[in-house]
């Protein structure tokens, strides 16, 4: 019933009706240490760790951490009378990746855009519940999760790996999960930029099988976290040739 009625709710209302037009309080970024004992160390006053993980980024033995922090600003927290959630907290988040050294953790970078504020009601928190920060077999994902609760069909998620190369967190992998609740029909794109190689997948929800195509990246060079921007505004179309095999 649940379901039903939310397919019916994002039929029938566009997203500009439903997202009330909230004044959303600019965000200030404080200053991050440059070292550090332990994960709570970074974190700015006023601010708490929401994720936390733990691995080797930088190849060299040593555990390094990546936290995801958000801050605590009750002005954020925002009521309102109209569609979807309320109060919504629209408290920004950072991400602040640190490198093991004999003394603790050396900051690495941080990051204010990928992992992004929830600033509206009718869509669920990209970084709630199905988001999520770790780091394996010498890489960081970041994972978020598309899905409007009104005003949207859509929904699915987008997975982000990062390497620490060259000083910097470079992307090696892409991939992006999308389902439409209306029509049944998915797509799936899967970007391996250390091989080159591109897989674009389209099927239904109701079925097992899926038609696939495989493309060739244009470049080679691995994109930093900071080219990449707002997650969802993200567009790795230009990195993608003609179709091969």
């Amino acid at each position: 019933m649940r379901i039903a009625s939310l397919f019916l709710i994002a039929g029938l209302f566009p997203a500009s009706a439903l997202a009330q037009e909230l004044a959303i309080p600019p965000a200030v970024y404080p200053p991050v240490s440059q070292t550090a004992r332990d994960a709570q160390a970074f974190v700015p006053h006023g601010w708490k760790i929401e994720r936390e993980a733990r691995g080797d980024i930088s190849g060299d033995g040593r555990a390094d951490l990546a936290v995801v922090v958000r801050e605590q600003d009750p002005s954020k927290r925002l009521s309102h009378n109209g569609f979807g959630a309320s109060p919504l907290d629209t408290n920004p988040r950072m991400l602040i990746v640190a490198l093991g050294s004999v003394d603790g953790f050396v900051l690495a970078d941080e990051n204010h855009s990928l992992i992004p504020r929830h600033e509206i009601p009718t869509m669920s928190d990209p970084f709630g519940e199905d988001g999520d920060v770790a780091i394996a077999n010498g890489a960081l994902k970041i994972t978020l999760f598309h899905f409007m609760n009104a005003g949207g069909w859509n929904m699915g998620p987008t997975h982000f790996t990062f390497r620490w190369r060259d000083g910097s967190l470079r992307l090696i992998g892409y991939d992006r999960f999308d389902a439409a609740r209306n029509t049944g029909e998915t797509t799936g794109l899967s970007i391996n930029f250390l091989s080159g190689r591109v897989k674009q997948e389209s099927g239904r929800i109701d079925n097992d099988r899926t038609n696939a195509r495989w493309h060739r990246l244009t470049s080679r060079r691995l994109p930093t976290i900071d080219e990449i921007g707002v997650w969802d505004e993200y567009d790795p179309g230009g990195w993608v040739m003609k179709v091969f095999g």
